[in-house]
Parts: C-alpha cells; structure tokens; sequence
C-alpha cells in the first residue's frame, strides 16, 4: 500500500468537505445588487476625506522626522566645520557627507509622499522646505563660505518653522 504524503491527506480532507459547504447555502436574499446612490455618495465621500486626511498625516509625519534629522546633521557638520575651521578637516569632511545625504533622503522622503491628494496647504509648505533644504544642500556641495549660507540656513528654518505650524493639526 503506498504511503500518502501530506497533501494528498489535505486534499482528500478537502474533497470530502466541500459536499457539505456546497449543500449548506440553500437560503437566498431578496434584492438587487444596486446600493442608494445618495449611501453609495456619501460613503465615496467619507472614504475619499479619510484618504486626503491619511496622506496629508503622512506627509506630515515624515517632514517632522526629516525636520529632525537634518536639523542634526547640519548642527553636527556647523560644529565640526567651525572647530576645524573649514570644510574638509578630519570630522567636518565626514560630517559634511552626512549632511548632504540627510538632506537628500529626507528631502526625497517627503518629496514622495507628496501625492496629488496631500492638502494643497500641506503641500505648499513641505515643498518650500524640501526647495529650502536642497538650496542648503546645494550651497554645502559648493562649501560655500558663512556669509554665503547662512542665508540659506535661515530660509530653512523659516520654511521649516512654517511646515511644523501648518501641519500641527495632522
């Protein structure tokens, strides 16, 4: 007699079943299978709010821990920058990479969540930041002098300051 394998035992198990699911829906419903247009709307609606509300907190979530996180790596490379006098000492030189690639995931990171449904109130403000945050980036890979950045560095933070306060609610 040959051995049955697992699946053959789970097959057969199956098969013996089905007969029984099958003869157990006997009963029907009366109806069309047509919803209320007025239901059918208002549930549209519902759903499509929930949908702008998701993206809009994602959004805003995700600029609130970029915000962060920039914020770190340019504090840590200004510090650097300013104990080594300059761009390329032996901590300002690491630090500025990281900095550069902060800006660059993050600012990429809420580039992407930036979808057509996101508040246009949201949006506006996360792509003045994104706009700020590459101009501090591009003025790093430049290693722009202070009198240079700094203005950029505090366009930032304004863009930045105008972000957290529009996205409070979310």
């Amino acid at each position: 007699m040959a051995k049955r394998t697992g699946r053959a035992v789970l097959f057969i198990m199956f098969a013996a079943l089905s007969p029984a699911l099958v003869s157990g829906c006997s009963a029907s419903i009366d109806g069309t299978g047509k919803a209320n247009p007025s239901d059918l709307a208002a549930h549209q609606a519902e759903v499509r709010q929930q949908h702008i509300h998701d993206v809009t907190v994602k959004a805003c979530q995700d600029f609130r821990d970029g915000r962060i996180q920039v914020i770190r790596a340019l504090n840590d490379f200004v510090d650097a920058y300013n104990t080594e006098h300059g761009y390329d000492g032996p901590t300002a030189g690491p630090k500025l990479t990281t900095a550069l690639e902060t800006i660059d995931k993050w600012t990429g990171t809420v580039g992407r969540d930036l979808v057509p449904e996101v508040k246009p109130e949201i949006k506006t403000v996360l792509e003045a930041w994104r706009k700020a945050a590459g101009e501090v980036g591009d003025s790093l890979k430049r290693k722009d002098e202070a009198d240079a950045l700094n203005p950029k560095g505090d366009a930032l933070n304004k863009a930045a300051d105008a972000a957290q306060e529009a996205c409070a609610p979310y």
